[in-house]
């Protein structure tokens, strides 16, 4: 496996079933609001049921940081620059590629 793969994703609130519709909201709600750490933090805990501790809350915003979705200016949080990219794509292949999983191969491929 390439060094630059990332070896695990953080999951994020909702279930496996449910990771690009939750990760979908997240850049839904930080493109519209700007929101600051404490407001991101606010979403998460009335968006998703059981959620309330801070830090898992910002263990998943610091992976989305540290992949580039989420990017923080003063404490102002904005899409990245891979946020704006799957934003603007939408489509499975980008997230895959931004995450750094390689897409199963088909065998007609």
């Amino acid at each position: 496996m390439p060094t630059d793969r990332l070896r695990s994703i953080v999951p994020m609130f909702g279930g496996g079933t449910r990771y690009v519709e939750t990760l979908d909201a997240i850049l839904e709600f930080v493109e519209a609001h700007q929101p600051t750490t404490d407001e991101l933090v606010g979403w998460h805990r009335g968006a998703f049921t059981n959620v309330s501790s801070r830090d898992s809350i910002m263990r998943r915003v610091n992976y989305l940081q540290q992949v580039g979705f989420l990017r923080q200016a003063n404490d102002l949080w904005e899409l990245g620059d891979a946020g704006r990219e799957y934003a603007r794509q939408g489509d499975t292949a980008t997230l895959l590629r931004i995450i750094k999983i390689d897409p199963p191969i088909h065998p007609d491929h």
